[in-house]
């Protein structure tokens, strides 16, 4: 079963997709490292390093992680942001730094 949920606020917008496999995470974060408008970045935690991010996040099974992220703020999904960096096993980021086109 896959399950979707999405988080907006004004440093930026996270959608985050669960299944039994994987984890992935989209983000869309205004005023990029570079010095851009925004950097838009995807993140995917795969089978091989989902136990232990789970672990990281006090869950023993990916179909807890929606009730934890349920009630997150805009600190708490910065956190998570970081938490799924450290065990990400693909990674997309892109850098805007004019968003008129």
């Amino acid at each position: 079963m896959s399950k979707t949920q999405k988080f907006e606020d004004e440093s930026g917008l996270y959608t985050l997709f669960v299944d039994e496999s994987e984890v992935k995470l989209e983000c869309y974060l205004l005023g990029s490292p570079t010095g851009g408008t925004g950097t838009e970045c995807f993140h995917t935690v795969g089978a091989g390093n989902l136990t232990e991010f789970l672990e990281s996040l006090a869950l023993k099974s990916s179909a807890g992680l929606f009730s934890a992220v349920a009630h997150y703020k805009s600190k708490e999904w910065n956190e998570f942001h970081e938490i799924i960096l450290k065990h990400q096993t693909e990674v997309f980021v892109w850098h805007e730094t004019d968003w008129s086109d």
